[in-house]
């Protein structure tokens, strides 16, 4: 039925589980998967914790700590 499907996250735990569903409906299906995520550019506005941030992995780890744990 369906032979490609396309998951896109933004990192949140409501979004983590959706791409648990996405990928155990393309292993059910033997469907490929491609994930896209989307976060917001850093910019000069960003929250306090967010200032010490040295690289963009640490960036996303601080601002996205549930998908650095995983």
């Amino acid at each position: 039925m369906y032979k490609h499907i396309l998951i896109a996250t933004d990192g949140s735990s409501l979004a983590q589980n959706a791409v648990a569903t996405g990928v155990a409906l393309a292993h059910a299906l033997g469907a490929c998967i491609t994930v896209l995520m989307v976060t917001e550019p850093p910019t000069n506005l960003v929250p306090g914790t967010m200032i010490g941030a040295t690289s963009e992995d640490e960036h996303d780890s601080q601002l996205y700590p549930d998908v650095a744990a995983a």
